[in-house]
């Protein structure tokens, strides 16, 4: 599904490694959204897990976002929180213990599955060409790290990773220390609701640029369309974070942000396959356009139904089918906010020059 190199009017992009290289909001542009498997798929997969991100690593996304955190013993270890209990049957702090400390407890959600280190992560995703989104995380009391990225880039170097990696960080200095390391594709700093409002707009931007930051990641609560605006017109890139559902999601496509990470990125693939298919074609395809066995994976018999996602869902809804008494859809759809109903193929379309996640949100209004 997926050219070598897509080229348009407003990017140059390699699949499953590229990154948005200037915007246009000219009529006829073309523009892909990026997508982030959030910690490997956190809603699919159990999070920051050796499944989630073997899983991830072999979906078509464009990056893969994780967290990291030092050992007392100078490991690198991916995990989130800075304290254990959440996500493993371990307790405390995460940096006050050893990598054999770590190493023997058990993830949440998992079949005995441990915390990788960041070499192992670096191992599972070397061979793809999924660009690593890392996180670099702070200590319990929200002071950072010292050197957790010197450290964590001489991991990257030792597989020639620091070319496919962005650094991202909710705290400004260490976004800054990211943003004048040389090699990496980039620098993000990531705004809490909190910060947002407390700086407003034009905080943010004469701050970033003032620290040499040329992206911000802002929660899809705190994002619209004259946000965003905004934020480009003074010189940023913008993605978002926090893109779980249908609706946020095609909310999020709609916008056309630069980039955006999702507890579900299957789903996510799926709603920009009906939104922005990576084609270089000079506008999104009409819905009626998807793929045709989209459309026909909705229409199966209930009891195998349960194998698909409710982005297929959300996809074949509208894409020209409309309620019938003969196909039941069954709960998926309850995650896209389409609720239960029934459909089948209909002999009438809507307007074909419409996206996708223009049909979602009106649909939903």
């Amino acid at each position: 599904m997926f050219a070598d190199t897509v080229t348009s009017p407003v990017l140059t992009r390699t699949a499953h490694s590229g990154f948005l290289l200037s915007h246009s909001n000219e009529a006829g542009r073309f523009q892909v959204t990026l997508i982030a498997s959030h910690r490997g798929g956190a809603l699919e997969w159990p999070e920051n897990s050796p499944t989630a991100f073997h899983a991830t690593s072999k979906l078509p996304v464009d990056q893969v976002e994780f967290d990291i955190h030092p050992t007392n013993d100078g490991e690198i270890v991916v995990f989130h929180d800075a304290m254990l209990e959440r996500t493993s049957n371990g307790s405390g702090e995460m940096a006050a213990h050893s990598l054999a400390e770590l190493k023997a407890l058990v993830l949440a959600g998992t079949e005995g599955e441990h915390m990788l280190t960041l070499a192992e992560f670096a191992e599972i995703f070397a061979p793809t060409g999924i660009v690593l989104r890392m996180e670099l995380k702070s200590a319990a009391r929200k002071m950072p790290y010292p050197e957790l990225l010197t450290k964590a880039l001489v991991v990257l170097d030792a597989r020639g990773l620091r070319a496919r990696t962005i650094v991202t960080s909710f705290n400004m200095a260490a976004a800054a220390q990211a943003a004048a390391t040389v090699g990496l594709v980039a620098a993000i700093w990531l705004l809490s609701p909190e910060v947002q409002a407390q700086i407003g707009v034009d905080g943010i931007i004469s701050t970033a640029r003032a620290q040499g930051v040329s992206m911000v990641g802002i929660r899809c609560t705190g994002l619209d369309a004259s946000v965003l605006s905004a934020l480009r017109d003074g010189g940023l890139a913008v993605g978002s974070w926090a893109i779980n559902d249908c609706l946020q999601i095609a909310t999020m496509l709609q916008l056309a942000v630069d980039v955006f990470t999702t507890d579900h990125p299957s789903q996510a693939i799926l709603l920009r396959e009906g939104v922005q298919p990576i084609t270089g074609k000079a506008e999104v395809t009409a819905l009626s356009e998807v793929s045709q066995h989209v459309r026909d994976d909705l229409r199966v018999r209930p009891d195998t139904r349960a194998a698909h996602t409710a982005a297929h869902a959300g996809v074949a809804a509208f894409g020209g089918l409309r309620p019938s008494a003969e196909s039941p859809l069954l709960g998926p759809a309850l995650c896209c906010g389409l609720g239960r109903g029934t459909w089948s193929a209909a002999s009438t379309r809507r307007p074909r020059r419409r996206c996708f996640a223009d049909m979602v949100l009106t649909s939903l209004c």
